[in-house]
């Protein structure tokens, strides 16, 4: 009979994995080394436009700015663990998982939505204010969106962040996690990481909840694919959103 719930990790997870939480402070450490510099070429662009008379495409800056960001930080999780210690991807998460699981993360990517704009309404109601989520804003910049700025933000937030946060968070962060917690706490946990260093008070309930079930799904499965899968769709469903409410 299978068993239901967490499934017993393999023996590679909890306490091989040859990168420590010194790697983790190196990783986070080159990936803002990485933030300034690009936002000192981006201050350096916006100041050569106005001086060559040229208007600033704040969406095709932010756009870039996203991608570059995340790129770093795949740089960075290679060179601290596949490269440092002559690793694989799959130490990382990066296993294959039956296909059931690719109709299944759909499922529960919209679970997932539903159980976290339930929660946030919740919360406002109770607060007595109306939610304005403020990634809104940061993706439209109040402005109009044009289909060349639906294929740039579908790249950086629905295809690119999902791939690296889940490397850095379901793949690199939780197998440490595990190596000093159960499985459940390790989860939470995780989860709770997760919804803080996205820094948006606001939005804390959601991505909590919504760690929760990819850090779950990855101690499920032992694989990261499917957290990245579910990842995607609800970025997707987000970007898609503020581009339906903003087209031109």
């Amino acid at each position: 009979m299978a068993q239901v719930g967490l499934s017993t990790e393999p023996t590679w997870l909890p306490g091989s994995v040859p990168w420590g939480w010194r790697d983790i402070v190196r990783a986070i450490g080159l990936s803002l080394a990485s933030l300034i510099v690009l936002l000192v070429l981006i201050v350096i662009a916006i100041v050569v436009q106005q001086l060559i008379g040229t208007s600033n495409d704040l969406l095709m800056l932010t756009a870039c700015v996203e991608i570059g960001f995340y790129g770093s930080i795949l740089l960075a999780i290679y060179w601290t663990t596949v490269r440092r210690y002559h690793s694989s991807w799959a130490a990382l998460g990066l296993r294959p998982v039956p296909l059931g699981w690719f109709v299944l993360a759909p499922l529960l990517t919209v679970g997932m939505l539903t159980v976290g704009v339930a929660l946030t309404s919740a919360i406002s109601a109770l607060q007595g204010q109306p939610f304005v989520n403020p990634q809104v804003n940061d993706m439209s910049q109040g402005q109009q969106l044009t289909p060349r700025d639906l294929i740039l933000f579908l790249l950086g937030t629905a295809i690119v962040a999902p791939i690296v946060e889940e490397l850095f968070f379901r793949g690199m962060l939780y197998p440490l996690m595990r190596r000093s917690l159960p499985a459940w706490l390790a989860i939470i946990a995780n989860a709770a990481i997760f919804a803080a260093l996205h820094f948006i008070p606001v939005l804390l309930p959601m991505l909590f909840v919504m760690g929760l079930l990819l850090t779950f799904v990855r101690a499920r499965t032992h694989s990261i694919i499917p957290s990245i899968i579910i990842h995607a769709l609800n970025n997707t469903v987000f970007v898609l959103g503020v581009y339906a409410a903003f087209q031109r």
